[in-house]
């Protein structure tokens, strides 16, 4: 068991994570210029993109970028050093809710609003039915829930893992 001192907090693993986020979408906007996707398409290629990225930072320095700016890093909750069997089933834990909604949302929202062309003003009213749009805002109410759950379960727990720390037997503490 880690001391209190030592533990991360769930703030801070956040505000990691939001960073990781903001440094893999200016990366992707330019790999996936040239790319001809659907919408979930484009998600699945962010998905996997966004494993490897955690996968591969953290199997070779414990960190990722954001989290080397915020000073966390993940080490093994057990004896040993982390391998990359353990990074990458935690990045793929970790970013599941997170793109599992956006894949969810590009896979439900209306085809009223996926085919509205770009010439076409913001301040043009474009007729919804109000049925198409509630799988959506369903999927983000649930989604939202579902991040909230785990931040709180996060916070809860004695050593401050996360699911995705506990799936992959990782902890994360502060370096700094």
């Amino acid at each position: 068991m880690l001391l209190q001192s030592e533990i991360a907090g769930v703030g801070r693993r956040a505000m990691a994570t939001v960073l990781d986020l903001v440094i893999l979408f200016i990366g992707l906007s330019f790999v996936a210029r040239g790319m001809v996707l659907s919408p979930v398409g484009m998600w699945l290629v962010d998905f996997v993109i966004a494993i490897c990225y955690s996968g591969l930072l953290i199997g070779m320095r414990g960190q990722t970028l954001g989290m080397m700016a915020l000073g966390v890093r993940v080490i093994p909750a057990g004896e040993g050093g982390l391998d990359y069997g353990q990074t990458f089933k935690r990045a793929a834990f970790k970013w599941l809710p997170i793109f599992g909604v956006f894949i969810l949302l590009a896979v439900f929202i209306p085809d009223e609003l996926r085919n509205r062309g770009m010439q076409q003003s913001m301040i043009e009213q474009v007729e919804i039915n109000s049925d198409a749009t509630m799988i959506p805002t369903s999927i983000l109410l649930l989604g939202s829930v579902l991040w909230l759950f785990l931040l709180h379960n996060a916070r809860r727990h004695p050593d401050g893992q996360a699911y995705h720390d506990r799936l992959s037997d990782t902890c994360v503490t502060k370096t700094m």
